[in-house]
């Protein structure tokens, strides 16, 4: 832990006590225990979720994973940053106003190249909280919750400045959930960085997955 960031949190009123969302680990059945909703996808949205590779089975995972070790590479470099070009993260914050100075110093301190945000509760791109997210060398781009929502909403997303990004503005406009995309480009990478976020109170519903379908459909051509 670095002394400015021991002093920033004691500015802030922050203490590793209070900070319990940094280190937080899952087992499976931590996260198994989270679903909430018994929805299986229909059979039209999983097919362009396999289609476009955003997800694999397990065996089919497993035997690129083996065949890159006989290539030479170990497990390990599987998840490294020399590999995947790109280290992201995500979180839902519920309001950037109550931990602006924890999310800078994740970023800073794991290396971040994008971070997303979701449940911002920011009002617009001026809003100072979110602005306080973003450490020295990196940019903001983000999608406010709207006027009319007393609670909850507002989508962003912390770039490094090594890349140049440009929002991207889709023709879907989906109903059940936030959407935010961005085109990221460097010198060795171009890679496309959506992010969506359904609210956790309202039940998943067929139209959800509808909207969710169209969405990947436009976002892959």
């Amino acid at each position: 832990m670095n002394t400015k960031s021991q002093v920033l949190r004691k500015r802030a009123g922050w203490s590793l006590d209070c900070w319990p969302f940094l280190m937080l680990r899952y087992t499976a059945d931590d996260l198994w225990a989270l679903r909430h909703d018994d929805v299986t996808p229909p059979r039209r949205a999983r097919k362009t979720i396999f289609k476009h590779r955003l997800w694999q089975p397990r065996d089919q995972r497993e035997y690129q994973a083996r065949r890159l070790r006989r290539s030479g590479f170990p497990h390990s470099t599987l998840i490294d940053r020399t590999t995947t070009g790109i280290r992201v993260g995500l979180l839902n914050v519920r309001s950037v106003a109550k931990c602006s100075i924890a999310i800078l110093d994740i970023i800073t301190s794991r290396c971040l190249d994008v971070f997303a945000l979701t449940e911002t509760w920011h009002r617009d791109s001026d809003d100072l909280s979110l602005k306080r997210c973003a450490p020295p060398g990196y940019s903001i781009v983000d999608s406010a919750r709207s006027h009319s929502e007393t609670r909850g909403g507002g989508v962003a997303h912390i770039h490094s400045n090594w890349f140049v990004a440009r929002r991207l503005k889709f023709d879907v406009k989906p109903s059940t959930f936030e959407v935010l995309g961005c085109s990221l480009r460097s010198a060795s990478l171009d890679v496309v960085y959506v992010v969506i976020y359904r609210p956790g109170s309202e039940a998943v519903s067929e139209r959800f997955f509808d909207e969710l379908t169209e969405l990947l459909e436009v976002v892959a051509r």
